[in-house]
């Protein structure tokens, strides 16, 4: 394929004010190359693949207004768990670098072929399995300080943690985190895009307000057409709106 690091800083480069752009060929690329991590092939993380291509340090970028990066909830057979992404992990912990994760496709591939089912059904699911693989395989004990804002408010994760809680306390495979995995939506940063006042109150219950930042899923059709007004429609307390709607955002990124 024709790669152009000079266009993928654009497709990769992700701030909180900025509108979202769906990612081509050159996004599989950089995922892909994790997925060939083997005997001769790249063993780094999709960042490191960008940045020794473009040939600049990845803290140079971010020093220019870039706030961060967006992934997918996988790419192939390789999960957000993989070992193969630890430096990744690592890289973006210490640059403090938002990692906004939305999902491109889905894997549930035919029985999601209809209806639109792929996304309104797909979405979530893939949602709910990232953050999942992140918790469950202790990404995030190992990495405290990540930066991680789910789109669509989580999926359904954050309505269904006491599954994960009941199965991290009876099953042995289930242990591999330090906590109970409702412990970690405190730690991981949630948009407002769950298209329903209910479901922003529970996102906000469970996760807490200082924990859900203000999104539209602009330009997609299934986006917020008024992400104020849908937060509004919500009734939350002031505070927690007023988090949601910039105080959030402006502290973890330092604005």
């Amino acid at each position: 394929m024709d790669f152009n690091p000079k266009r993928m800083l654009g497709w990769l480069g992700v701030t909180m004010s900025i509108r979202r752009m769906t990612l081509g060929s050159g996004y599989r690329y950089l995922m892909s190359s994790v997925a060939r991590a083997d005997s001769g092939g790249p063993t780094t993380s999709p960042l490191t693949v960008y940045y020794t291509q473009a040939g600049t340090p990845p803290g140079r970028f971010l020093g220019r207004g870039l706030a961060g990066v967006e992934i997918s909830s996988f790419a192939g057979d390789v999960e957000l768990s993989d070992p193969r992404l630890e430096p990744f992990w690592a890289r973006a912990a210490e640059l403090r670098a938002v990692v906004f994760l939305h999902p491109f496709g889905c894997s549930l591939d035919e029985r999601l072929d209809r209806f639109y089912l792929a996304n309104t059904v797909g979405q979530p699911a893939e949602n709910a399995v990232a953050l999942s693989h992140l918790i469950f395989a202790g990404v995030l004990d190992r990495h405290p300080d990540l930066k991680i804002v789910a789109a669509h408010g989580g999926g359904y994760l954050p309505t269904a943690i006491g599954r994960s809680d009941r199965a991290w306390k009876v099953r042995p495979e289930a242990r591999r985190c330090e906590h109970a995995p409702s412990t970690y939506l405190r730690k991981i940063w949630f948009d407002t895009v769950v298209h329903d006042p209910h479901a922003l109150r529970t996102l906000v219950e469970v996760a807490g307000g200082s924990q859900v930042v203000l999104g539209s899923d602009y330009p997609f059709d299934l986006g917020s057409p008024d992400p104020v007004a849908a937060v509004g429609e919500a009734q939350l307390d002031p505070r927690a709106r007023a988090l949601i709607e910039g105080g959030t955002a402006a502290a973890f990124l330092g604005l």
